[in-house]
C-alpha cells in the first residue's frame, strides 16, 4: 500500500455514494466537501464546500482544463478547486450525463444545457430544454443512445425522451414487481439492447427506439449495483456473488 488517508466522515446517516474521480492528475473525493488529493501521496491539495449528493460528478475538458460538473449544478476547475459556475441543473440522486457537447440532468424535473467552449461562458450556460417525467426519485442514472435518453424511477416508471428537444417519446410501468425503492442500478446498454435491473434480482431486456420492445426477462440474486460490460462479457455484483455473463 502506497498511502492511506481519512478524508472525512459522511454527515448523512446513509453514508456517501459518490464515486471518486481522476481529474487533472488528482484524485477527487466528494463525501462532505469536494476534496482533491495528490494521487502519489494522498496529500490534500484543495477543498471546496459542496453539498453532497448521491450521484457521481462528471469531468469535461474545456479550454484544456478538466472541469468537474457536480449533481448540485456546479462547475469546479480541477486544477485549483475554483467554482466557475453554480448555474447548471440540479439532481438529488442520479448523476449528470454528457454527450456531444450537451450535459443532461435527468430526474422528475429534467433539463439539458449546451456546454460552452470557453470557461468565461460557464456562468451563463444556455439551457436547451426542460421536461417533467413520471416518478418521484430517480436513483438510476440515465442512458444516452442514438439520440434518445432512457431513464427509470424508483417506482419502475420507464421513460424515453428525445435528447435534442426533451420531447416525451415513450413511458410505461416496468413489470419487475419490486417495492417502491426497487430501482437502483443505472440503465445500461449491452450490445444493441437496454437492460434494467431491479433490487429483487429481476432484469428486463429491451430493444431501443421511440417505442422500446420487451425482448427478455431474467432473474439473478438480489442486487443494487450497475452492470459493467467489457467485450462480450457482462459483470454484475449481487448481494451474494460476482457474476460474469457471456454468450453461449
Amino acid at each position: 500500500r502506497k498511502w492511506a488517508r481519512v478524508v472525512e466522515r459522511p454527515s448523512h446517516k446513509w453514508g456517501a455514494s459518490s464515486s471518486p474521480l481522476l481529474a487533472d492528475g488528482k484524485l477527487i473525493v466528494h463525501i462532505v466537501d469536494m476534496v482533491a488529493l495528490d494521487v502519489n501521496t494522498g496529500k490534500e491539495l484543495w477543498r471546496v464546500p459542496s453539498k453532497p449528493k448521491w450521484g457521481t460528478s462528471i469531468v469535461v475538458r474545456i479550454e484544456n482544463e478538466d472541469i468537474i460538473f457536480t449533481s448540485n449544478g456546479e462547475a469546479i476547475r480541477a486544477s485549483d478547486g475554483n467554482v466557475l459556475s453554480r448555474a447548471f441543473g440540479k439532481l438529488a440522486y442520479a448523476a449528470p450525463l454528457v454527450h456531444d457537447g450537451v450535459i443532461y440532468y435527468i430526474e422528475n424535473k429534467s433539463s439539458a444545457y449546451q456546454l460552452p467552449t470557453k470557461l468565461a461562458d460557464l456562468g451563463q450556460p444556455k439551457r436547451l430544454w426542460n421536461a417533467r417525467i413520471k416518478g418521484s426519485r430517480h436513483y438510476a442514472s440515465p442512458l444516452y443512445h442514438d439520440g434518445r435518453l432512457y431513464t427509470v424511477s424508483r417506482e419502475e416508471h420507464f421513460t424515453v425522451l428525445n435528447a435534442g428537444t426533451g420531447e416525451l417519446l415513450h413511458e410505461e410501468k416496468l413489470d419487475l414487481y419490486g417495492n417502491v425503492n426497487s430501482m437502483y442500478c443505472s440503465v445500461t446498454l449491452v450490445g444493441k439492447h437496454i437492460v434494467f435491473g431491479s433490487e429483487n434480482g429481476k432484469t428486463v431486456v429491451y430493444a431501443p427506439g421511440d417505442q422500446p420492445r420487451l425482448l427478455a426477462t431474467n432473474r439473478l440474486d438480489k442486487f443494487r449495483s450497475s452492470p459493467v460490460v467489457l467485450g462480450d462479457r457482462m459483470y454484475l455484483r449481487t448481494l451474494k456473488a460476482m457474476y460474469c455473463i457471456t454468450r453461449k
